[in-house]
């Protein structure tokens, strides 16, 4: 699979601004370039996108959740086709060579959470957007895309309205 499309209701929807060249980033930390390539078909990931899979060994069956989470920057979660699961490489944190700190999480605060007290109605629904087949995790525009042998040899489609 030399070229990805995305999905075109997703491009159609959030698309708009992306850039030529766009990042996307594993669980991990890794991150890989790809360029969007816009044709009438739809928008393309492209040079780049063959790297990304064979560096993440992404395979016939995966399923594949792109996050938009910054202009251009994908965040990419992989779900293995046998367990549903995020495979172990993909979520082990790469060694940063030239971090001399170690960032540990301070569980001796997690008592010290306080709940706000005031509630917020959220049954209103008039600010609703019809957004149907584009997933939208926490705030962010999302797709998601299963690799078939028949994809895996084309391109990912971005929806056009993108």
């Amino acid at each position: 699979m030399e070229e990805l499309r995305l999905p075109s209701k997703w491009v159609g929807i959030h698309g708009g601004d992306l850039p030529f060249e766009c990042r996307l980033v594993m669980p991990n930390g890794k991150g890989w370039t790809v360029r969007i390539l816009r044709i009438a078909s739809g928008c393309h990931f492209c040079v780049g996108w063959l790297e990304f899979r064979r560096d993440n060994r992404i395979a016939h069956g995966d399923n594949l959740t792109f996050t938009l989470v910054d202009v251009g920057t994908f965040q990419v979660k992989r779900y293995s086709m046998g367990t549903g699961c995020p495979p172990r490489t993909d979520i082990e944190m790469v060694e940063d060579e030239e971090a001399d700190e170690v960032y540990s999480l301070d569980i001796d605060t997690s008592d010290d959470y306080k709940s706000s007290e005031t509630e917020i109605d959220t049954s209103d629904d008039a600010d609703y957007i019809e957004d149907r087949d584009a997933l939208n995790t926490d705030g962010y525009p999302t797709f998601m895309v299963k690799l078939t042998r028949s994809n895996l040899n084309r391109t990912l489609e971005i929806p056009f309205g993108f």
